[in-house]
């Protein structure tokens, strides 16, 4: 027995180890199958993409007589930059994304059919929605819109309405977001604002350049308006401009009233005049 005691493991003189540790779409040693993303080229193993994306797989089969796929028209273009990410994650797992690339992260684990990355972007961003909604929602409006990320849109909006005092600033990201999104954080049953938060803000909002896209548009302004209370009023189109409008009209028409008011007065003062003259002059024939 002390013979097999003394047995110890000795590696191969080939190599064979260190060749496939060195598996790497970063140095594309044993590389059998080619990505390509815009002017960007990647050497990659069927094998490996097979494994981590569906859609990767379904474009590996034998009828397929090229070792090449192009994504380039396949994924958004604002999503190629983050790319390299996608491959750590399927090489190596575990990449580390920031708060700005979640959403991109995401939305081509979507389209590519890639479960793991699917799952744990998702969990990251049901974790970071509070602080990040308003960011996410500007992410989201740079992709095709996916039953996923219409989702994602949906809950950044309820995550808005129910902080809304947090969002309502003008250095905040609400600020920023399309007049849609204004209108379902407005309208959302969850929103917790007072009514003169809701006004404040939908001044500011269309004066710091939102209202410049949507003077076009009475119909989107009044989508708007016609979610705060203190501006309802019976015309359709409520602005700045109307509110001065009918400011003015307020202050003529008062003017006219004590204008109507004294010339009354005047008058029957003259005619009380005229008569007490009357009564005089009959008491004295």
């Amino acid at each position: 027995m002390d013979e097999l005691e003394s047995i110890e493991f000795r590696p191969p003189s080939s190599g064979v180890d260190g060749a496939f540790a060195s598996i790497s779409w970063r140095t594309g040693h044993m590389s059998d199958w080619e990505l390509v993303l815009g002017e960007k080229k990647y050497s990659t193993h069927r094998a490996i993409l097979a494994r981590a994306s569906e859609v990767l797989a379904a474009g590996m089969n034998a009828s397929y007589s090229s070792s090449c796929t192009d994504l380039t028209s396949l994924l958004p273009p604002v999503t190629h930059s983050i790319f390299e990410l996608v491959l750590e994650e399927i090489y190596e797992g575990g990449c580390v994304a920031d708060d700005t690339q979640l959403i991109f992260l995401f939305a081509v684990a979507d389209v590519l059919g890639m479960k793991g990355l699917f799952d744990s972007t998702l969990s990251k961003i049901k974790e970071r929605i509070h602080m990040m909604a308003t960011s996410f929602l500007q992410d989201v409006h740079q992709l095709p819109q996916t039953e996923s990320l219409r989702r994602v849109a949906a809950a950044a909006r309820n995550c808005v309405a129910r902080d809304f005092g947090r969002h309502c600033s003008p250095e905040a990201g609400l600020w920023q977001l399309p007049e849609e999104d204004v209108v379902a954080v407005l309208g959302s049953e969850d929103l917790a604002a007072r009514e003169d938060e809701v006004f404040d803000f939908l001044l500011g909002y269309l004066e710091a350049g939102q209202g410049s896209t949507l003077s076009s548009s009475p119909s989107k302004e009044a989508d708007l308006w016609r979610n705060c209370r203190l501006a309802r009023a019976p015309c359709p189109h409520w602005s700045l401009k109307s509110a001065a409008d009918n400011l003015v009209c307020t202050v003529v028409v008062v003017v006219i009233v004590v204008v109507v008011v004294i010339v009354v007065v005047v008058v029957c003062l003259w005619l009380l005049s005229m008569l007490v003259g009357t009564l005089v002059s009959s008491s004295l024939a």
